[in-house]
């Protein structure tokens, strides 16, 4: 196979990049859909799958800020996404989080404020305070120096009730000396187009495996953004673009493939939603759009944000952190490699990952460049882009041709025991844990009767029984990957971790205690009648808290943790039950 290319990958980057603010269901996302539509023909793909699906339109067309005295000067900005149109001349104020101030005093007035601490959250934080302040604008100063303007969503939800600018570190600091000497007027005029009942589109191509394999290698990026986007978006689709070439001439050349191979390219990732999930829209239209193609995945190969000048980060879902691993070593990289797992929820790998398909999530991250207007060509990382691409080249190569697919199923059952005896040794815990650790030490007994398996069957010619391996392996670690989900109690990017659902014993565990410190005070030793009577009386002696309707919610809460946490053990058990039945079978039959 010849080489990746990067002098192609950063044509395709040029010409996505040209392209800017390439929102969600915008024209300008059409046609960067569009661009990558020619590409793909002109490597030779024939079946090109356009999947169209629905979003919220967001589309600013113009927005001005300048200041109208104590001088006169335009400041450059951007609208934060979901902004809605406005025109307004105000004082300019500080934006006060701690709300000290009457909300009348400052009713209309235009907001300046920092950045904040977090990249994705501070933002949100500021527009909630502004809405409670009655402010009709938000000026948010960029947290890095440069004349940088940066955005993020702020909100779930539909439009905005004021809108958000971002402007550069450099201008908010003037503005604010010019507070510093006294009153400070500004006028703003957005204008934005909305359309509800928008369209994006997911694309695919496939090179279809020489066997009959039940599973496929899945690679793939988003290509909407905000602003030229040339690592966020640009990128990450100019890499599947220059692998979908390079696979499809070696397919041409009679090079082999033995199992599919889908690229994938999603639409509307950076927003276009108004419900929780307001990003990632187009692999989420994808996977529920298409369970039995996902359901073959071996894996998902993702990209996003690549070409900063930051760390390089490969996230994996356990099983395949040795495979990818040893990928790393073998490619020579003038930069570290952080690894970590499992991937979190930040892109379009998240849907698939939570179905149950392994995943290895490719990023390069932070950068102050990140959602910036120069987020552009100039200051793309060449040497990361070369990383990730000859990364996500051998391991399409490595898993779609593979004998017997490098999954390591014990690895996350290792890390399911450390959790089950985290939990178990919580204090006052009424959950029975030990059924399920049971049965994990029962599987990880025979990770080296397994190991001999494969190492035989690997050198059998008996294709039925490799296929058996096979789907046992992809099955096991489906069923796995499926307990992924939030922790909360846990900082970025650690916050994401296998059975995260059985983080409600804590909860359990304190809110028992916390009813049962309430059911000690005496008044909790009354009925619910006596005291309602007692209460109606206007000559009642008593003074006294009425706990009974509180006391009522919290063990109704209480009663519900039990059931979902209950069921998900049950759960846990039969998995893990089917897993080892089906390693057993493997085994006996070897």
């Amino acid at each position: 196979m010849e080489n990746v290319s990067t002098d192609r990958i950063l044509e395709y980057i040029e010409g996505l990049s040209r392209i800017e603010y390439r929102l969600a269901g915008s024209k300008a996302e059409k046609q960067a859909c569009q661009f990558i539509k020619k590409q793909l023909t002109s490597f030779g793909f024939k079946e090109i799958i356009e999947s169209p699906f629905q979003v919220y339109g967001w589309y600013p067309k113009s927005v001005a800020v300048e200041i109208v005295s104590p001088v006169r000067k335009k400041i450059t900005s951007a609208l934060f996404p979901y902004s809605p149109s406005i025109d307004v001349e105000s004082k300019l104020v500080r934006l006060n989080h701690l709300d000290k101030e009457e909300p009348s005093k400052r009713e209309g007035m235009v907001g300046l404020a920092s950045w904040g601490p977090h990249l994705y959250l501070s933002p949100a934080r500021t527009c909630f305070s502004a809405q409670r302040q009655k402010l009709g604008a938000v000026l948010v100063a960029s947290p890095d120096e440069g004349n940088l303007r940066k955005v993020v969503v702020t909100e779930v939800g539909p439009e905005m009730k004021l809108p958000l600018l971002s402007i550069s570190k450099e201008d908010a600091d003037f503005l604010s000396n010019l507070m510093e000497r006294g009153e400070v007027e500004i006028k703003i005029v957005t204008e934005v187009e909305v359309d509800e009942n928008a369209s994006s589109s997911n694309l695919e191509v496939s090179l279809e495996g020489e066997e009959l394999s039940s599973h496929e290698v899945f690679i793939g990026a988003h290509y909407d953004a905000y602003f030229h986007s040339a690592a966020d978006g640009g990128a990450p689709a100019a890499i599947v673009l220059e692998l979908a070439r390079l696979m499809s001439e070696y397919v041409k050349n009679g090079g082999q493939l033995r199992r599919t191979v889908r690229f994938l390219f999603f639409g509307a990732e950076e927003c276009g939603g108004t419900t929780y999930y307001y990003w990632i829209n187009g692999s989420r239209a994808y996977v529920r759009a298409n369970p039995e193609i996902v359901s073959r995945a071996a894996v998902i190969l993702s990209l996003d944000s690549i070409g900063y000048n930051a760390q390089n980060h490969i996230v994996s879902t356990l099983e395949l952190e040795e495979f990818a691993r040893g990928l790393v070593e073998s490619i020579k990289n003038p930069r570290d490699v952080n690894q970590y797992g499992p991937p979190a929820y930040g892109s379009d790998h998240w849907f698939f990952e939570i179905s149950g398909v392994p995943t290895i999530y490719g990023v390069s991250f932070p950068s102050p460049l990140y959602h910036t207007q120069k987020d552009d060509i100039e200051n793309l990382d060449r040497t990361s882009v070369e990383f990730y691409a000859e990364f996500m080249k051998k391991s399409i190569f490595d898993i779609a041709n593979a004998e017997i697919l490098p999954h390591d199923i014990f690895t996350p059952l290792q890390l399911f025991e450390s959790i089950i005896m985290e939990y178990r040794q919580l204090p006052r815990s009424p959950f029975g844990l030990e059924k399920v650790l049971r049965r994990i030490e029962r599987i990880l007994r025979e990770r080296n009767t397994f190991s001999r398996m494969i190492r035989k069957a690997a050198v059998l010619p008996d294709k039925s029984r490799i296929e058996e391996v096979n789907r046992f392996i992809v099955s096991t670690v489906q069923h796995l990957n499926r307990t992924i989900g939030w922790v909360w109690r846990k900082p970025p990017p650690m916050d994401v971790s296998y059975m995260s659902r059985l983080e409600l014993i804590r909860d359990y565990v304190e809110l028992n205690a916390a009813i049962s410190s309430i059911r000690r005070m005496p008044i909790s030793n009354l009925d619910r009648d006596t005291v309602a009577r007692y209460t109606s009386l206007s000559d009642n002696p008593y003074d006294w808290i009425d706990v009974h309707g509180s006391l009522a919610k919290l063990e109704t809460e209480r009663s519900k943790i039990f059931g979902l946490v209950d069921e998900e053990i049950s759960r846990l058990v039969e998995v893990l039950d089917d897993i080892s039945s089906g390693l057993r079978r493997l085994i006996d039959t070897s």
